[in-house]
């Protein structure tokens, strides 16, 4: 019994090995990224929406990923769709011609592997006047929890994150200053709740539009490489 018993636990060990290595490299792959889009056309109004959601069969915690991410759009849309009706009626009354509002959003996939997910997804607005607006809106998402992590999450507690980044972010201000306000200057460093997303090689940290710069120069981005930021990293390794 001995001589069968043993490779009976043999064939158990590595068939166990096989299917947590499988679904390890599953989680390495990332999730799959898809997305729906939303076309509507009036005399007040025209939108043009693309919504990234991950298939998730059932998946509760992505199920509210993709209801929060959805749901931020559509009440978006909600908000400036009023504004496009009240805006026709006023321009009907003072007999001027109807500028349609145009309503935009993209989205561009970052970082997804390891149970971690990063994109952003741009909101292009244009409610009059010489141009539109473009607000880039970041999720980084904990796939474990569906938690949406702020900066310093990423990092070990203590970790003096801050300052690497600020550094890096004057270094390349200080390639272009003319592109910035006041030379740069007015850069003094990055928020507690900053926007940022991440890549396969760095952490992008942006800046919406007028916040550091003229509209010209539009939405700054700054990547900052994991190897300067790897001792204090949690992942990303």
């Amino acid at each position: 019994m001995k001589k069968r018993f043993v490779p009976l636990i043999t064939l158990i060990v590595i068939f166990l090995t096989t299917l947590m290595g499988m679904s390890i490299k599953d989680d390495a792959k990332g999730v799959t990224i898809k997305s729906k889009t939303l076309k509507e056309k009036y005399s007040y109004i025209n939108i043009d929406l693309t919504i990234p959601y991950i298939a998730n069969a059932g998946n509760k915690i992505y199920d509210g990923i993709n209801t929060k991410i959805e749901g931020n759009i559509l009440n978006w849309k909600k908000d400036l769709t009023e504004m496009a009706k009240e805006n026709e009626l006023d321009s009907q009354k003072a007999g001027i011609d109807v500028r349609p509002f145009d309503l935009v959003t993209v989205y561009k996939l970052g970082y997804n592997k390891n149970n971690f997910l990063s994109l952003y997804i741009d909101y292009y607005q244009y409610t009059g006047g010489a141009h539109g607006i473009t607000t880039r809106n970041t999720y980084n998402l904990d796939l474990n929890s569906g938690k949406n992590l702020i900066l310093k999450e990423l990092f070990n507690e203590g970790y003096d994150f801050k300052t690497i980044i600020n550094e890096s972010i004057k270094k390349q201000i200080s390639q272009s200053p003319q592109e910035y306000f006041n030379g740069g200057k007015d850069f003094k460093g990055i928020k507690d709740n900053q926007d940022y997303y991440v890549t396969d090689d760095g952490i992008v940290i942006v800046y919406q539009l007028y916040e550091i710069a003229p509209y010209v120069s539009g939405i700054r981005e700054f990547k900052v490489p994991f190897s300067e930021l790897k001792e204090g990293l949690i992942n990303f390794k």
